[in-house]
């Protein structure tokens, strides 16, 4: 039981850290394309930015299809064991 709680503990400070790392690149890559828009180069601003844009978006999708899996998974996991009354 101890060994799943720190495996727990550990995909979480992961996932954080990865939403964190995420969001800092997202930032960054917008703030490239606003000032490609301020230097006369908007069209490719605006394909960063649609770029960026459509990599969260899968990302966010695929990472809710996979959460919805997993609850699934588990949720069968759990009616398929016999009580314990």
């Amino acid at each position: 039981m101890e060994l799943e709680k720190m495996a727990i503990s550990s995909q979480l400070k992961s996932n954080e850290r990865g939403q964190v790392f995420g969001l800092i690149l997202s930032s960054l890559i917008i703030v490239g394309a606003i000032v490609l828009f301020i230097v006369g180069m908007p069209w490719i601003g605006v394909a960063l930015i649609a770029a960026v844009m459509v990599v969260l978006v899968t990302l966010f999708i695929r990472g809710k299809v996979h959460m919805d899996a997993d609850l699934k998974n588990k949720k069968a996991s759990i009616d398929a064991k016999p009580s314990q009354e």
